[in-house]
C-alpha cells in the first residue's frame, strides 16, 4: 500500500499484559518506515486483520474500527462496533 508492505503480527504471538504494537510498514529492501500507532492504552491491545486498503483500515481486539494513515502509521479515526 503506498509503496509499503505492510505487516500485521499475529496478536497472539505478542507480549501478555501489555499493548502489543504489530502493524509495521517496509519498504522494499526491509527497512522498517513506521509502527502504527494503537488506539489503546491496556491490554489486551493489538490489531487482528486488515478491513481496507483505501482507506487503510484494520480491526482492533477491542472491537474498533481504526483508519491509519499509510504514509506514517499514525491513527486517523477510531470507530467503536460491535
Amino acid at each position: 500500500i503506498s509503496g509499503r508492505n505492510l505487516v500485521l503480527y499475529d496478536y497472539r504471538s505478542g507480549p501478555k499484559g501489555e499493548v502489543f504494537y504489530n502493524l509495521e510498514a517496509f519498504d522494499d529492501d526491509g527497512h522498517r518506515l513506521w509502527t502504527a500507532e494503537n488506539p489503546s492504552s491496556g491490554p489486551p491491545a493489538a490489531y487482528v486483520e486488515f478491513m481496507s486498503h483505501d482507506p487503510l483500515q484494520v480491526w482492533d481486539f477491542a472491537c474498533l474500527v481504526c483508519t491509519i494513515d499509510p504514509e506514517t502509521g499514525k491513527l486517523l479515526d477510531v470507530e467503536f462496533r460491535k
